[in-house]
């Protein structure tokens, strides 16, 4: 953001080469997890570099993804690993880095993942 002289703010999207970016780019950008509420990186989204407890940082951000996690960008160096209960319990699966699920319908984890964090090591077990 730019400031004017009286010592008012510009948008960004005023400023020459600044344009606006989509989710996917973003998740890119900043080298994090990227969840969406909907198939296809659509609905709301949030982009993670840590371990997620959804019950906990639900309550915290009073954003709601508990069970509602539809498609997943993994553009981090680690493999991701996703739980169906809280404290990394339950049913689980993993990303690789660079790998996405465009859409969890059919896969059983399709809004029903409620944790989940960064693995250095361990067994992959991919959709």
């Amino acid at each position: 953001m730019t400031k004017i002289n009286n010592n008012q703010s510009n948008s960004l999207s005023s400023i020459e080469c600044v344009q606006d970016i989509s989710h996917e780019s973003a998740a890119a950008i900043s080298g994090g997890i990227a969840v969406y509420t909907d198939a296809n990186y659509g609905g709301k989204e949030r982009t993670a570099k840590g371990v997620r407890d959804l019950r906990v940082s639900d309550r915290q951000e009073n954003v709601l993804f508990n069970n509602q996690i539809s498609s997943i960008i993994n553009d981090t160096d680690k493999r991701w690993a996703f739980y169906t209960r809280a404290g990394y319990s339950g049913d689980r699966f993993t990303l690789e880095p660079g790998e996405s699920a465009k859409d969890l319908f059919g896969t059983g984890f399709n809004d029903k993942i409620t944790s989940y964090r960064s693995e250095a090591s361990g067994s992959a077990q991919p959709l």
